[in-house]
């Protein structure tokens, strides 16, 4: 018993690094950026990350390529704290959208 303890702790130690920052105004948390001076969030990507969509000529029964645009579009707003955030945090997802040619 005491090796398997052991093993998992040198396993945490090398190859999960935990990194703890405080006193932070911004803070990026899963998929929402909060901003703790002002109150306000919106949708977090990380640089680089282009959001990719199934093609309109795939598969998928067409009630999920129907919605798909729709629930984007809610998605984006349900974690944009106003209209004018919601509409910048849009552009990218619209833009993902046209390229699979899916109606926006």
């Amino acid at each position: 018993m005491c090796f398997i303890v052991i093993y998992i702790y040198i396993y945490i130690y090398i190859y999960i690094q935990i990194t703890v920052e405080s006193n932070l105004k911004i803070v990026n948390y899963l998929n929402v950026t909060l901003n703790l001076t002002n109150g306000k969030h919106q949708p977090y990507r990380k640089h680089g990350n282009d959001p990719l969509y199934i093609n309109i000529n795939s598969n998928h029964p067409p009630t999920v390529l129907k919605h798909l645009s729709t629930s984007i579009a809610k998605r984006v707003s349900e974690l944009s704290c106003d209209e004018n955030t919601f509409h910048v945090s849009l552009e990218p997802y619209e833009k993902a959208l046209k390229r699979k040619r899916v109606q926006c």
